[in-house]
């Protein structure tokens, strides 16, 4: 029997209904967060493209549980793409980004990995 108390793929899945009732940025944020929270990134970047083909206004918010994903899945590479993906969308990434990405890097406990703060960075602005 599975436990629905604290748990994340339980929850995605209930989750994922909320934008078919209501399609709109939170529904698709609330899903994208609870994906963020059980690793899941494919889940993730769908309903990301899920929610900008119906319209809706992906923020900094639902691009950092993205990144949040990448770091709960340990896919560093993958998490330190999403702030220059932001970057080509006009959405400049914020301190919950950068935190995000870094916190993908000690999910699998590299050290020093993260490049994001360089010349041209989306991030260089918080050197």
């Amino acid at each position: 029997k599975m436990k629905k108390k604290n748990n994340w793929k339980w929850q995605v899945q209930k989750a994922e209904l909320w934008p078919e009732r209501t399609p709109n940025e939170i529904s698709f944020s609330s899903v994208i967060h609870a994906c963020g929270e059980a690793g899941e990134v494919v889940k993730a970047e769908q309903h990301l493209a899920r929610m900008e083909a119906a319209g809706g206004a992906p923020n900094e918010i639902s691009y950092s549980s993205v990144i949040h994903a990448c770091a709960k899945a340990g896919e560093v590479a993958k998490a330190e793409t999403w702030p220059e993906r932001m970057t080509a969308q006009n959405i400049p990434p914020n301190a919950i980004s950068f935190y995000s990405v870094i916190n993908a890097c000690a999910q699998v406990s590299i050290p020093n990995s993260f490049n994001g703060v360089r010349s041209g960075s989306p991030f260089s602005s918080f050197t």
